[in-house]
């Protein structure tokens, strides 16, 4: 985290919560850093609502339906490097920002000093944008080291099947027998 709370003039938030959700993030950064301009990032169907609180100095439209992409949304990344930002801040929806990864990745692109993720207790939690972007890379790859194991435990469980279906059948023909007699 930043040192101290007057070396940040300039936030910018990107919503990704419910609106009550984004309200009450809002309060908590405007009543931590009350002479930072608050930039806020979000879908054109609640621009209105979020102008009319007056939490937010300025509201950036830009964040189409579904999920932030790196490609989908390189042109507003581009608009968004222009400026460089002393905080970005990401507004959950959980208590464990770990599960938000295209949005962490989106926080990494624009140039800010501190990125944090604000949880649903409303406690700002630090990420790294250089792990953002491994996880990235390494998603892939625990793809790969899965379908080995996958398969390891596939072929182990083919025994224990067999010998079961086999000693059912045997039962059965047992069975068979003694009720013939």
């Amino acid at each position: 985290m930043l040192e101290r709370k007057e070396e940040v003039r300039s936030i910018l938030v990107v919503r990704s919560a419910p609106l009550i959700r984004t309200f009450e993030a809002l309060k908590k950064l405007r009543q931590e850093y009350s002479k930072s301009e608050i930039s806020i990032l979000l879908q054109p169907e609640v621009k209105d609502e979020i102008e009319k609180t007056g939490l937010a100095n300025k509201v950036i439209v830009g964040i189409r339906k579904g999920r932030i992409s790196l490609f989908r949304h390189l042109p507003l990344i581009l608009q968004l490097r222009i400026k460089v930002f002393d905080l970005v801040a990401i507004i959950y929806n959980t208590k464990d920002i770990s599960w938000y990864g295209n949005l962490r990745l989106f926080a990494s692109a624009i140039k800010a000093k501190e990125r944090v993720g604000i949880t649903t207790e409303n406690i700002l939690q630090p990420f790294s944008a250089n792990r953002s972007i491994l996880i990235l890379i390494l998603k892939p790859f625990r793809l790969i080291f899965a379908i080995p194991l996958l398969i390891i435990f596939i072929i182990s469980l083919v025994p224990l099947i067999l010998f079961y279906h086999l000693r059912r059948g045997f039962r059965r023909l047992s069975f068979k027998k003694r009720r013939a007699e």
